[in-house]
This record gives C-alpha cells, structure tokens and sequence, in this order.
C-alpha cells in the first residue's frame, strides 16, 4: 500500500511530465495506471472489510477467513502489548531498585550525623 501511495505522490509532484514519444508508451503508462487503479481498490476493500464494512457480499466462507485474520491479528496485538507491558514492568523494577539503593546509601550518610546530635 505505501509502495503505492509513494508513486501516486510521485506522479502528483512532477510538474510537467514529459509527454511519451509513441503509443506503445502510452498504452502501458495506461496498463500500469489500471492496475495500480484495481490494486487500490482491492486494498481498499480488504480494509474496509477489517473494519466490519462492506461485508455484505462476502460469502460464509469468506467470513469465516476473515474472522480468522482478524483473530490472527488480534492475538498478535495482544502478544505485542503483553510484550510492551513487561518491558514496563522490568523497567518500573529497575527504578524501584535504584531508588532502593539511592535511600540506603542516603540512609547511611545521614545515620552518622543524627547519631552525634543525640543527647544522652
């Protein structure tokens, strides 16, 4: 799809293409314009479909492929939030254990003034 996009906005930012020197050019300017054309529309619905649209004409079976991409889909998600989640929590652990050893350390520096300020 990016590949896509990215020659579309190629051909939206040339500002005078050339005219092609003969027919034959032109015709298969015109092919790769089709096809680029129905690719688009293909991803386009596969996407809407991803979305829940544009089901009505899709057979049960079609459905039932479907249901499993975006099952599929779904457990890669959670797998990559699970992922994410522990990275956090390893991260949050880390911290805690710095700042753990921070307050001993700081514990330790103060622990000799207060004890010559006591009276006995």
């Amino acid at each position: 799809m990016n590949h896509i996009l990215s020659r579309y906005s190629k051909g939206l930012n040339s500002d005078h293409p050339e005219p092609p020197s003969d027919k034959l050019l032109t015709e298969q300017a015109q092919d790769e314009v089709n096809a680029l054309k129905d690719e688009f529309a293909k991803l386009r619905l596969a996407y809407l479909r991803m979305l829940g649209k544009e089901l009505d004409d899709l057979s049960f079976k079609e459905l039932q492929h479907l249901e499993e991409q975006l099952s599929e889909g779904i457990l890669s998600v959670k797998d990559k939030k699970e992922e994410v989640l522990l990275e956090q929590l390893k991260r949050s652990r880390l911290q805690e254990q710095k700042a753990v050893q921070e307050n001993e350390a700081l514990r330790k520096q103060v622990e000799p003034l207060t004890t010559h300020h006591l009276p006995m």
